[in-house]
C-alpha cells in the first residue's frame, strides 16, 4: 500500500489541547488526537513524534527539523 506524502512539522497549544501540525499531500493541517484528514487520522502524537492511520495501518513520523 503507498502512504500518502506526509510530514510532522510540530505542535501548538490552544486552550490547554495539543494541536498538530501536519503537511499530507504537501498541504498544510491543524490536526488534534482523533481528526481525520485525506484519508489520514492522527491517532497518537507527543513533541518528538506522530503516529497516523491510514487504510488500516498505522505509521509513526517523527518531527521534521
Amino acid at each position: 500500500m503507498q502512504w500518502k506524502p506526509i510530514s510532522y512539522q510540530g505542535t501548538i497549544k490552544q486552550n490547554k489541547q495539543q494541536i498538530f501540525i501536519v503537511t499530507i499531500n504537501g498541504a498544510q493541517h491543524l490536526l488534534k488526537r482523533g481528526q481525520t484528514r485525506d484519508s489520514v487520522t492522527l491517532i497518537y502524537g507527543n513533541a518528538k513524534s506522530i503516529t497516523m492511520r491510514y487504510k488500516k495501518q498505522s505509521k509513526t513520523f517523527t518531527l521534521k527539523k
